[in-house]
């Protein structure tokens, strides 16, 4: 569990924190923009984690990653790249925003890193639906 931030900057302080401490990928998840009220995340971001090592963010929804150019590079995605869900910028190069997961697989994969995944147990399906209305949600389901 980690304290909240409320920064772009801080969230890039605390991976590099993370980045220095290991030589593997960088991965985080659960990321929600709405509290930062900034612009929006993007590989020039995560750029300054690390130059040459993959780092991935998954947001708290699970529908968007941003990723840095290492990471952009490894699952072979360039200006070139027909894919819908990879977010170009105006000068036509990819943000780092991934939209849904067929776009993320190709740098998951490499990272070797599994999609985290809630709990099926009673306390941790409790602690869920008490949570969801703090980030706005009217409704919830296990489909």
């Amino acid at each position: 569990m980690w304290d909240g931030i409320t920064s772009l900057d801080a969230m890039i302080a605390r991976l590099k924190a993370a980045a220095s401490a290991s030589n593997a990928v960088t991965f985080a998840w659960g990321f929600d923009p709405i509290f930062l009220g900034t612009e929006r995340l993007n590989r020039r971001h995560l750029d300054q984690v690390s130059p040459d090592r993959p780092v991935a963010v998954l947001f708290s929804n699970f529908h968007l990653m941003c990723v840095n150019s290492a990471a952009l590079k490894m699952a072979g995605y360039s200006a070139d790249s027909p894919v819908e869900g990879v977010v170009k910028g105006m000068d036509g190069e990819p943000t780092g925003e991934l939209q849904e997961m067929a776009e993320m697989f190709p740098v998951l994969r490499p990272m070797q890193i599994a999609v985290p995944t809630l709990s099926h147990s009673r306390e941790a399906i409790e602690s869920y639906a008490k949570g969801a209305p703090w980030d706005g949600a009217t409704t919830i389901t296990e489909l």
